[in-house]
């Protein structure tokens, strides 16, 4: 159209026309209506040029820059864009316009009237949906019809590559042009970073998975129904290990070598595959890799009660063990008056209910109290069972009698008590009178408590 003033209709579009007799100075025009950067405006026959010499954007009103003179004419052109009905074009066919463009498909059907934008390609082709900015290729949906993929999705060269999913414009989901799978976050180590924030990232690349959540459980795994595997663990393909559900507990190991925990029985209990009852086989540690220490606020349960003949077991737990010092001293008829010790210490090892007690108290200055001699002060009170006499052996230093020494706890007492058995084989209990300025002992007794 050589030769045309205005804009250039598009053979799609129709015209509608109006004319005004301007008053003096008018310069406010109301229309029946037009479409934005669709108009075209005159001024007795001379076309004005829209944003210079006139406004007109509100869809109603045409506004001159200058105000018309009295019986000035003015027209205004709009043009109206209309539907083609079941029309098929050709070839290449393209929409262009100086403004925005918009592709509208609709329906004004009821009830389940579709709108649809078909694309269809022939036999061994691919449909596709390109988008473009200043003439250069940016991105593509495409669909084959011959080969593989069926769907892709691509950004070209030139891009950063990143696939971005924003319901109510808020950036839910991205993919990467390293092949990252971002869900609720744009950073690809910010799941795993202090405070990093919320989000999963699957890492193609190099095969990761993170997940972070502030306040809440990142991974949730349910299996439903039956017992078995939850989480399986493999190395070059090869499984080494496993998490699962056995009678509605958790376990974990590898192969027949696994642990259950019971919550409701508060026990960790050695189980076989799949958490399979398996008693008497796992051992912690062996001879080359040992645990440092073991901390127990109860004891050590070795087995059933073994009964053979004359011998019957009545526990096979082993309930403590202690290492520690104690302060041993003598006394005389249970007083110590006026003594002076030149030295005197104790050491004791307890396991389960036996006790092994040494001493050894040296007095520079034996005092005046007078009596039997015992030591007093064992670690632990003796078995109070009737008769649980408990002998121990001594050794004495400027202490006179004539015999063998001997030495006994007594039941349901912390005391050792010091005696002499003479050639005739009668016993005879140690007094002050036997011991002197100077005088030494030491003893060593394993007791029942």
């Amino acid at each position: 159209m050589a030769g045309y003033i205005g804009n250039i209709p598009t053979p799609q579009a129709t015209q509608s026309r109006q004319s005004f007799t301007a008053t003096a100075s008018q310069t406010t025009f109301a229309t029946i209506g037009y479409t934005p950067n669709f108009v075209d405006v005159y001024l007795n026959g001379v076309h004005l040029l829209d944003g210079t010499d006139y406004t007109a954007t509100n869809s109603s009103d045409v506004v001159l820059t200058v105000g018309a003179a009295v019986s000035d004419v003015i027209e205004v052109i709009s043009y109206e864009t209309f539907a083609v009905l079941d029309q098929t074009f050709v070839g290449a066919t393209e929409v262009t316009s100086a403004g925005t463009t918009t592709l509208t498909v609709s329906s004004t059907g009821t009830g389940d009237a579709d709108a649809l934008l078909v694309l269809d390609s022939a036999d061994g082709g691919e449909s596709e949906v390109r988008f473009s900015h200043d003439g250069v290729h940016g991105a593509s949906i495409q669909w084959y019809t011959d080969g593989s993929p069926d769907l892709n999705i691509t950004t070209v060269a030139g891009t950063d590559g990143v696939i971005d999913f924003q319901p109510n414009n808020s950036n839910a989901m991205r993919i990467d042009a390293s092949g990252n799978l971002l869900v609720g976050t744009t950073s690809t180590t910010a799941p795993i970073v202090n405070n990093g924030g919320a989000g999963v990232v699957i890492r193609g690349v190099n095969g990761q998975i993170y997940a972070g959540g502030a306040d809440t459980q990142p991974l949730t795994l349910n299996r439903e129904t039956s017992d078995g595997i939850i989480a399986q663990f493999r190395k070059d393909g090869v499984g080494v290990g496993s998490i699962g559900t056995s009678g509605g507990d958790l376990y974990v190991g590898t192969g027949d070598t696994t642990l259950k925990f019971s919550d409701a029985a508060d026990v960790i209990v050695p189980t076989g595959t799949n958490g399979a009852a398996r008693s008497g086989f796992l051992s912690l540690g062996n001879g080359s890799n040992k645990f440092k220490d073991l901390f127990l606020s109860g004891g050590v349960d070795f087995g059933g009660a073994v009964n053979s003949g004359s011998v019957v077991s009545s526990s096979n737990k082993l309930g403590d063990y202690e290492e520690g010092t104690w302060t041993p001293t003598l006394l005389f008829g249970g007083s110590s008056a006026g003594m002076v010790y030149g030295q005197r210490n104790g050491y004791y090892t307890k396991v389960g209910n036996m006790v092994t007690a040494s001493c050894y108290i040296l007095v520079s200055s034996k005092g005046t109290s007078t009596g039997a001699a015992r030591l007093y002060g064992l670690p632990f009170t003796s078995n109070s069972a009737t008769n649980a006499f408990t002998t121990g052996t001594f050794w004495v230093n400027t202490v006179t009698f004539t015999g063998v020494p001997e030495g006994y706890v007594e039941p349901n007492s912390t005391n050792f008590s010091l005696a002499y058995v003479a050639e005739s084989g009668a016993a005879t209990g140690m007094t002050n009178q036997n011991f002197f300025n100077g005088s030494g002992v030491m003893i060593n007794v394993t007791y029942r408590v």
